[in-house]
């Protein structure tokens, strides 16, 4: 995608080491990796990997699964 600073990528990833490779100061890429606007960035990446993760690791916890397979709901026979 072309913009008013140059051609820029639409993958974060691939966006970021683009400008590492390509941009002489390499502390500006990385904030700009991490930080640029109206499209993905590093951080809505690393944001969706930590939610992603903390909802896996309650869905294995043991009393989540036996809750999900009808057990501990809350009736007294």
């Amino acid at each position: 995608m072309s913009t008013g600073r140059g051609a820029e990528f639409e993958g974060a990833v691939i966006a970021l080491f683009h400008l590492l490779l390509t941009r002489n100061d390499k502390v500006r890429a990385l904030k700009e990796a991490f930080y640029r606007t109206n499209m993905p960035n590093i951080t809505n990446l690393l944001a969706t990997i930590v939610i992603f993760l903390v909802v896996r690791a309650h869905a294995c916890q043991p009393w989540c699964a036996w809750r999900a397979r009808g057990g501990g709901t809350g009736s007294v026979s």
